[in-house]
């Protein structure tokens, strides 16, 4: 993003953001529905004048068609990292915090971590578990992902759906992200970030939590699912899409449908035969 110059646009347009958290999601998706969520962040974009064509570009021209949806996609894989040498990197700027770290400090920490990887090396060479602390976050996170996959697998939620509700679970890894880019570290995150060692206890921990942030959801009630801003009420009008019946659209983003864009439904990209509006008493 800070190559292509978009990095200011990201900071300050919460679209693009939302845009950007969901190209970051596009691997959780199994890989022949990679293609469909790709075009489904595009049209949010254009909905919202979010102007980021290159950097759309660049993703479909090297990572959809050049590397291949069946490399990118990690969905049901027990370790979710496409590129392992990436990872570490990424593990190296979060232990130096900082951008040019002093010498010693920079062969110091290099040196701890090469004696973890060799340690665990040595654990897996002897047929024995790395031993590991876990952070309760990874294994909310974890969790959230499971059941979003176990409901698109199932039907219960659309492609659209499920990449809303991961982009919460890569939030905190795109903040660090673009603070590094910004040169500002990682400073404030703290050192323990609830690290335990009871994966029982966390899983049931995770259940809840996730648990509470579904009915939480249920009971807001779901925004627009072009705008994602206008909520259900009183004085606003719903429409579902007919034939597929997907659902819903407010009467703002119906009109720009019709007048400006291809009839098709924003979720599967069938065509629309009508709008049909809906009430629903509050």
């Amino acid at each position: 993003m800070k190559a292509m110059n978009h990095l200011h646009t990201i900071n300050s347009n919460d679209h693009a953001l939302k845009c950007l958290k969901m190209l970051m999601c596009l691997p959780l998706l199994p890989a022949d529905k990679m293609e469909q969520g790709f075009q489904l962040i595009k049209l949010f974009a254009t909905n919202h004048n979010v102007q980021m064509n290159d950097f759309f570009n660049y993703y479909q021209r090297y990572w959809l068609r050049s590397v291949g949806t069946n490399i990118v996609s990690v969905n049901g894989l027990p370790r979710r990292t496409n590129n392992n040498l990436e990872s570490f990197h990424n593990s190296l700027r979060c232990t130096f915090s900082v951008t040019h770290p002093n010498l010693w400090v920079f062969l110091g920490e290099l040196c701890k971590l090469n004696q973890n990887y060799h340690r665990a090396h040595s654990q897996l060479t002897n047929g024995l578990q790395p031993t590991r602390n876990l952070k309760s976050k990874y294994l909310i996170n974890s969790r959230r992902i499971k059941i979003a996959s176990e409901q698109l697998d199932a039907g219960v939620i659309s492609v659209w759906n499920f990449l809303v509700k991961c982009t919460y679970s890569c939030s905190s890894y795109e903040q660090r992200q673009r603070l590094w880019a910004l040169g500002m570290g990682d400073q404030n995150q703290p050192d323990g970030d609830n690290i335990v060692n009871d994966v029982n206890a966390i899983e049931e921990n995770a259940e809840e939590v996730v648990e509470e942030e579904t009915a939480q959801h249920a009971v807001n009630g779901t925004p627009c699912m072009i705008c994602l801003v206008t909520m259900p009420g009183e004085n606003t009008s719903q429409f579902i899409v007919i034939p597929c019946g997907h659902a819903w659209i407010c009467g703002i983003c119906k009109d720009r449908l019709n007048n400006e864009y291809l009839v098709r439904c924003p979720m599967c990209r069938a065509d629309v035969e009508r709008f049909q509006r809906i009430f629903i008493n509050y």
